[in-house]
């Protein structure tokens, strides 16, 4: 065999080989590259959930502070209520037991309901109201007004009719 070709195989063979070795080193280098691209997208993806996890937070925090003032202004709401109910007169929640004890007669329960139907349409109370007060229908608030009406205004033509014969004789 001649030198030359010898030298020649050498030559392919090592050709060869360094070929070899760079397509090993270039996918070595494809797999780091991966890799890098990798850990580059999952980094990306911590950033972007902690910023939401941010915004949540702070939604979180905005929430609760809206919710604690809306509790202040619903307890300053709940104490003003409170006062003004404890400075209402209290006419009519007497009435009230008494006409839903069966023990006492109904006609203490009616005179007294009747007394408080009277007391609350002179505070100025609409028959609507007075019902809601004394728990009775608004009807019959209205009757027992109106017939209080119309005894005030026969006795008072009695008394006009009384003094007019009175002077007469």
């Amino acid at each position: 065999m001649n030198p030359q070709w010898l030298l020649l195989i050498i030559d392919i063979a090592l050709a060869l080989g360094l070929y070899l070795m760079y397509l090993a080193a270039r996918r070595a280098f494809s797999v780091d590259e991966a890799r890098r691209t990798a850990i580059e997208e999952t980094d990306r993806l911590v950033d972007a959930v902690e910023t939401l996890a941010k915004d949540i937070q702070e939604t979180a925090d905005r929430s609760i502070g809206d919710l604690s003032a809306a509790i202040d202004r619903a307890e300053e709401t709940i104490a003003r209520l409170e006062a003004a109910a404890a400075a209402a007169p209290r006419v009519a929640v007497a009435d009230k037991a008494l006409r839903a004890s069966p023990s006492r007669g109904r006609a203490v329960r009616v005179k007294n309901l009747r007394s408080a139907v009277l007391e609350l349409s002179a505070q100025g109370l609409d028959p609507a109201a007075i019902a809601k007060e004394t728990n009775v229908g608004v009807g019959e608030v209205e009757l027992m007004l109106g017939l209080s009406r119309r005894a005030t205004l026969a006795a008072r033509s009695s008394l006009f009719a009384g003094s007019d014969t009175e002077s007469l004789e």
